[in-house]
This record gives structure tokens, C-alpha cells and sequence, in this order.
């Protein structure tokens, strides 16, 4: 972790969307691509159930 979500190349990489992130509580929605991740985020994403499971597979 420690990547913007810009780095992270979420939507490249799995065809996904992020729509919130969750962190200690808190949820920002629509986060922009300069917001850092960290660990234990929770990423709310939208996509296709084989992009999740991927995503899922890959950063679970």
C-alpha cells in the first residue's frame, strides 16, 4: 500500500471502478486519484462479478 489510487492502476488493471474507500469508520466517497490507500482500506468497487473476483484473488 502506501499508492494513490492513481499508482494503483485499479481501473487498468481489473476494469473496476472505485466509488469509496473506507477507512477507520469514515467512508470517502468518490475518492480522487491522488488519495493515498492504506492498510486495512476497504475499497467499494463496481464492475463485473469476474473483475471483483479478480481484484479479489489478486489484492484479497
Amino acid at each position: 500500500m502506501g499508492q494513490t489510487l492513481a499508482e494503483a492502476n485499479v481501473r487498468q488493471r481489473w476494469g473496476l471502478g472505485v466509488v469509496a474507500v473506507q477507512r477507520d469508520g469514515e467512508v470517502v466517497a468518490n475518492p480522487p486519484d491522488d488519495f493515498t490507500l492504506q492498510v486495512g482500506d476497504v475499497l467499494v468497487v463496481f464492475g463485473s462479478r469476474q473483475q471483483i473476483e479478480a481484484f479479489d484473488k489478486d489484492c484479497g
